[in-house]
């Protein structure tokens, strides 16, 4: 069963991309009818505490997630079949976007980076919505007020949205990704190293060994494949982020 499990990854992950930000399902028509949202802070606050403190909450919030966004690294992994007196491996690297490999511990630690982050702003974005309606109640005590900033009241909820809806679904490929790639760690072999993880080749997938790269052709560099962190080993780290959207 884990040999069934492990080809399953193996084939899972021959053109996977790692933290990716989300797919875009939408057609070109769409998202042309459906103009970026962008927030923009006033110049100036309006002296109400209540609506001020909103403003402030939602212009640190969006800028959490702008940042959360340019965050976002692309590795491709790759797989190479390999041998090694007589046996077949799946080297599996990681590259970065100018086909460097890079570590497969500071990647996953990485990508779990990349889960705390995002899920730290889903949790905080209910602020917002807690929030709308004493901003709202605040800023009607001031007319002149309200026809200047109203328009802010409609911004807060867009700016929750993008949280639970864009950087949520993040987290979760990430997640998805994660536990795909700690898979793999647990499954090298001893002779893996940091950029290069050597797995079996699973019982019963025929390979031919002549069409196999010779693993001592192979620059695997010098450092050892290391332990995950504690803190990875966490199983609540793989699973689905599923707070819902506040209404």
């Amino acid at each position: 069963m884990k040999k069934n499990y492990v080809k399953i990854v193996l084939l899972a992950i021959i053109a996977m991309m790692c933290f990716a930000p989300v797919a875009e399902a939408k057609s070109d028509k769409k998202k042309k009818e459906k103009k970026k949202f962008e927030w923009v802070m006033p110049e100036k606050l309006t002296g109400l505490e209540d609506f001020d403190q909103y403003l402030l909450t939602c212009d640190t919030l969006y800028n959490r997630i702008t940042t959360y966004r340019d965050s976002i690294h692309f590795f491709q992994i790759d797989t190479v079949l390999v041998k090694d007196n007589g046996v077949a491996y799946y080297d599996i690297q990681i590259r970065d976007e100018q086909g460097t490999k890079r570590s497969w511990i500071q990647s996953i630690q990485q990508g779990a980076d990349l889960i705390f982050t995002g899920t730290d702003i889903v949790l905080d974005a209910a602020n917002i919505t807690l929030m709308t309606t004493s901003a709202g109640l605040s800023l009607t005590s001031k007319p002149m007020l309200a026809f200047s900033y109203g328009k802010y009241l409609k911004a807060g909820p867009k700016i929750v949205g993008l949280a639970y809806n864009e950087v949520k679904e993040i987290v979760n490929r990430t997640k998805a990704q994660m536990k795909t790639m700690k898979e793999i760690h647990k499954n090298k072999v001893d002779k893996s190293t940091d950029t290069d993880y050597l797995v079996l080749v699973p019982e019963g997938e025929e390979i031919n060994l002549e069409e196999c790269v010779e693993l001592s052709s192979i620059d695997l560099g010098d450092t050892a494949a290391q332990d995950l962190p504690a803190e990875l080993l966490d199983e609540s780290l793989d699973a689905e982020l599923t707070v819902e959207e506040p209404k």
